[in-house]
């Protein structure tokens, strides 16, 4: 009977760290295949303005009555190789991968004779539509406005003659940085211009920023 006894006091004095030792139901395992689906993050979109420029080279051709000749070799008789320099200057407001806006072109080309610059300098400023995609950094532009052309000889500057440009480009922008190839195409009236138009294709580095 006292063993009995001892037993039993034994059993009660246990059962308080039994019944707290107890844990609660397994938490319920995921059948094979169900996988919590991973909620895809929002794509930011931008918005607001822009700006950039480029500046390259390239080569140049003039047309006129059904034939054409590169500007280069209008300076053969200089006997100096012609340098060819090309800036462009934009801005405007873009919504998500597209952007509309503004952007100046300015071509010369030229040869230095005795310290002296000759040559001739293509001007223009343009409505541009750009479709330029944030994941790949790929652009591609059209613009189109009004032009004016206009030879150069040291100080001073011949009367422009005005015309109508056409733009398009292609290019690749990443953090900013990128590389650009544009034709460009200018047209006038022959009687002023003496050529019926000019068409350029230019290669060039850009900095971008939006």
């Amino acid at each position: 009977m006292r063993t009995a006894a001892l037993l039993a006091v034994s059993l009660v004095v246990a059962l308080p760290n039994l019944v707290a030792g107890q844990e609660g139901p397994p938490a319920p395992v995921a059948a094979p295949g169900q996988e919590a689906a991973a909620v895809p993050a929002a794509k930011v979109t931008k918005s607001g303005g822009y700006f950039g420029f480029s500046f390259g080279t390239g080569k140049g051709t003039l047309n006129a009555g059904g034939s054409s000749i590169e500007v280069d070799s209008l300076f053969g008789g200089s006997g100096q190789r012609p340098t060819t320099f090309a800036l462009q200057l934009r801005g405007g407001f873009g919504n998500g991968d597209l952007l509309f806006g503004t952007q100046m072109n300015l071509t010369r080309t030229w040869v230095d004779i005795d310290g002296t610059s000759y040559g001739l300098q293509f001007l223009s400023l343009d409505l541009v539509a750009t479709l330029w995609s944030q994941d790949m950094g790929m652009y591609a532009r059209i613009g189109v406005g009004p032009s004016q052309v206009s030879g150069f000889g040291g100080d001073s500057t011949g009367e422009a003659v005005q015309g109508v440009e056409l733009m398009v480009g292609v290019g690749l922008t990443t953090g900013g940085l990128g590389v650009g190839f544009d034709i460009t195409k200018q047209a006038y009236d022959v009687r002023e211009a003496g050529f019926d138009s000019v068409t350029y294709v230019l290669a060039s580095l850009s900095f971008d920023m939006y």
